[in-house]
């Protein structure tokens, strides 16, 4: 019978579909594991940063990938440029780099595309993110490739840029406790040295 072959092969296309679909989550969730367990190891910020971006170009198809940091004003603080070979660069941005304009934009997380405006060592296309916690930004991430990316890349990039938020926010709170706790050190010091005098 034709319409039982029909069902059969559609149904053999649909199982087919929803395990490709599978293996595809399946992995972007271990991808977003290991994220997560590099991540957490690392308090250094720019170590963090650095680890970052290799693992951005190390989960996700690019030849580029860009973090940049501000401050609570949105002044840029530090910029960072990975590619694929594992060269690093820093402070590489140009006061009029189109990328700082996405702070402008709406969204919290975007494709583009070189029509657009933006267009990075010849990549055509691109997904850039917002970090942003409490609703401060203080970073964008991007990645960049010469062929356009997927919703599946979208939404892996979503949960690295997620992860990335985390661990940056988690290594600057760790900054500033060790830098309180140094300055507690001092004045405990300071004072101790203090009394030591004033009992001579």
């Amino acid at each position: 019978n034709p319409r039982e072959l029909l069902a059969r092969a559609k149904s053999k296309i649909d199982a087919h579909l929803l395990k490709a679909e599978l293996e595809s989550k399946t992995q972007d969730l271990e991808a977003l594991l290991r994220l997560s367990e590099e991540l957490k190891h690392h308090l250094d910020i720019n170590e963090l940063l650095e680890l970052i971006l290799y693992l951005v170009i190390d989960l996700l198809p690019g030849e580029v990938a860009i973090l940049y940091r501000f401050d609570e004003n949105r002044e840029l603080i530090s910029n960072l440029m990975s590619y694929k070979d594992g060269k690093l660069n820093t402070n590489t941005i140009l006061n009029n780099d189109p990328i700082i304009n996405f702070l402008d934009n709406d969204a919290s997380l975007t494709f583009w595309t070189s029509e657009e405006g933006y267009e990075i060592e010849g990549c055509t296309s691109g997904i850039l993110c917002k970090l942003e916690s409490s609703d401060e930004i203080f970073g964008l991430l991007g990645i960049f490739n010469t062929v356009p990316y997927s919703a599946n890349h979208y939404r892996l990039f979503q949960g690295i840029s997620r992860q990335a938020t985390l661990a940056i926010r988690n290594a600057e709170l760790y900054e500033v406790k060790t830098q309180y706790a140094n300055h507690l050190e001092e004045m405990v010091a300071e004072r101790t040295q203090e009394l030591q005098s004033a009992q001579n």
